[in-house]
């Protein structure tokens, strides 16, 4: 596997909390295996029970949320079976992420976020990025 860059992850991760059929849930754990995935060696190897610690889900819901984004082609889980076999050496899950459904040359706007039509074109940015506080930055006064 070629070496996965931080921008790579993060259009990944843009790209799956955008997605209308996934639950708030799967969306977080998507996020925390994006942050245990080595982007050098591929590896993605979290435990059920670190996924839980990292997003303040209960194990039963991260365990729900890998059947869902798994059931929705976000990733594949290569499973561990315990028992003596694995009893004498450290197992856990490996979870492999689909990057190649990042949107790379999708135009995608989210309010109030820069974006580019072409690599050549300017970056613009949205009324609704210059709000703060409520107020414009167009106001004068």
């Amino acid at each position: 596997m070629a070496a996965v860059s931080l921008l790579q992850k993060w259009n990944l991760l843009q790209v799956i909390i955008a997605s209308p059929d996934l639950s708030a849930s799967a969306k977080v754990v998507a996020a925390r295996l994006l942050d245990f995935f080595n982007s050098q060696t591929g590896r993605c190897c979290p435990s059920y029970q670190a996924l839980a610690d990292g997003t303040g889900l209960k194990r039963r819901a991260i365990i729900y949320a890998i059947q869902e984004l798994e059931q929705a082609g976000w990733i594949a889980v290569e499973r561990v079976k315990g028992g003596a076999a694995a009893a004498n050496r450290y197992a856990t899950n490996a979870f492999q992420i689909d990057f190649s459904r990042t949107a790379s040359n999708d135009p995608t706007v989210h309010d109030g976020a820069p974006s580019r039509v072409h690599e050549d074109a300017p970056l613009t940015v949205h009324d609704d990025a210059l709000l703060q506080d409520g107020n414009s930055a167009r106001d004068e006064g």
